[in-house]
């Protein structure tokens, strides 16, 4: 799984002109009184200003993943390199191998012992090889590729562009930072959320200081 931002237009200075325009002002240098403003906006829930702002990422994960990703298409432009029109080479994510344990909606995770988590391992890597082997023969045999990919699993790595505004992805984050969100989708959400407080370190900050909730 890997994480790229390919473009970022805007940062805290945007967020701020974006408001000020109200009152016909521009700012070409971040004051502390801008920070209180963008501190006082993502407070009260203002999101406007903050829409001018707009990244996009390339995301590199599983099938199942991409998924998740796809979920969020109502605020979010997404892009996902296809099964039916390339070949897919032997590249899968493996995860974590972990154990489940507790009620439906009330479960928790536990770590496997050594000799569980080796085996568990093999399996998966087992099958991922099988698959893809499975795949190539199809291929072989003339299958078109998009019966061919039947056989993938959930594991096989695909490629997505991502791209929106500042306040989409802010709602991305809201939900898959989160500790109940499925490991490699949180760690590819903290991994953006890392490049967006690179670009806008005031505005992020004053996110997390006010919940981190969906704008």
């Amino acid at each position: 799984m890997s994480v790229t931002m390919l473009r970022i237009a805007g940062g805290d200075l945007d967020v701020v002109n974006g408001a000020r325009v109200s009152f016909n002002t521009e700012h070409q240098e971040l004051t502390d009184a801008d920070a209180g403003l963008i501190r006082r906006l993502v407070r009260d829930g203002h999101t406007e200003p903050l829409r001018g702002v707009w990244a996009k990422f390339k995301l590199e994960c599983s099938i199942g993943a991409a998924r998740q990703v796809m979920t969020h298409k109502r605020y979010l432009a997404i892009n996902e390199r296809s099964t039916r029109y390339s070949e897919f080479e032997d590249a899968f994510v493996v995860p974590p191998l972990k154990r489940q344990v507790g009620k439906k909606m009330e479960y928790q995770f536990e770590s496997l012992d050594t000799d569980t988590f080796d085996a568990a391992m093999e399996t998966v890597q087992e099958a991922y090889h099988s698959a893809h082997i499975a795949y190539r023969e199809l291929l072989v045999l003339g299958v078109s590729r998009e019966d061919a990919r039947s056989v993938l699993p959930l594991g096989l790595q695909t490629a997505l562009i991502v791209s929106g505004d500042l306040v989409g992805w802010l709602r991305f984050l809201s939900r898959r930072t989160d500790p109940h969100a499925q490991d490699e989708i949180r760690t590819a959400a903290h991994d953006i959320e890392r490049h967006l407080t690179d670009a806008l370190p005031v505005t992020l900050e004053a996110w997390s200081i006010y919940g981190r909730k969906a704008l």
